[in-house]
């Protein structure tokens, strides 16, 4: 089977400027963000944050039809009427706008801040699995407030990286992976592919204003839904999956986070 050719686009100098300029709008508002949760009341923060995500969802047409299609291949045969993916769609993105608000909240938090504010469920199969001594990957997916998983986990004492897609501008990027070590988490590019694995299998070696209590983190080892199987598949593939096989890396956990109903009132 022949290899797919790759094009890359290549951007005049005025593409590149509104390119550059589009990550620096969102650096910015990141920043700001940052910066004035702690002095702005957090039911102002979500009315702002339910409006952009209105108007990012307007705007970011691309993403919007991404989401389309990969609802229609996923669950084409359970949601047939299109107003109703549509409907799904403008829920995960809401949910995604939320995770961005409450990920920013934590970064003024302590880390007993962060243990009081998100329960964790099944952590003793987390540690039952690195009691094997070969660490531990932790499958997870864009759903709930998969953001603060490695938060919480962090908070708790345990060592923890996450893969990330990178974004293609390089300063933005780097602002992320600040971001995330503020809160104890490791951030391992997924691309080039070789270097990914390296980092996890060098994450994988041994070594000699509040918030109610809102939110829970649930590891678990099995878990027989669809999202947990297509999971696992994924677990097994490419080389990091060869080696798990030979029993030469990591236990597998499958990591999920949602939100109670209490998240809807903050102290």
């Amino acid at each position: 089977m022949a290899k797919r050719k790759i094009q890359r686009k290549i951007r005049t100098p005025v593409e590149l400027f509104f390119y550059r300029l589009r990550y620096r709008i969102g650096e910015h508002a990141l920043r700001a963000l940052v910066g004035v949760l702690p002095w702005v009341p957090y039911r102002l923060l979500v009315l702002f944050t339910s409006f952009w995500a209105w108007v990012t969802f307007g705007l970011l047409w691309r993403y919007r039809r991404r989401m389309l299609e990969n609802v229609s291949a996923a669950l084409g045969a359970e949601i047939t009427r299109p107003a109703a993916r549509k409907a799904l769609i403008w829920q995960a993105w809401q949910n995604f706008a939320r995770g961005v608000l409450e990920t920013c909240a934590v970064m003024h938090f302590s880390r007993e801040e962060i243990r009081s504010t998100i329960a964790l469920e099944g952590e003793e199969h987390l540690k039952g699995a690195l009691a094997r001594g070969k660490g531990v990957l932790a499958l997870s997916a864009h759903l709930g407030g998969f953001t603060l998983i490695g938060a919480r986990l962090a908070a708790s004492g345990y060592p923890f990286s996450a893969v990330v897609k990178q974004p293609g501008e390089e300063q933005f990027a780097r602002y992320l992976d600040n971001l995330r070590a503020q809160i104890g988490v490791r951030t391992i590019s997924a691309k080039p592919r070789k270097e990914a694995v390296r980092g996890i299998f060098k994450s994988l070696a041994p070594k000699p204003r509040r918030l109610g209590h809102c939110r829970r983190i649930q590891v678990g080892r099995r878990d027989g839904r669809l999202l947990g199987a297509n999971l696992a598949r994924a677990a097994w593939s490419g080389d990091l999956g060869a080696a798990h096989r030979r029993g030469n890396v990591a236990n597998v956990c499958h990591a999920w986070a949602r939100w109670l109903p209490a998240s809807l009132h903050w102290t």
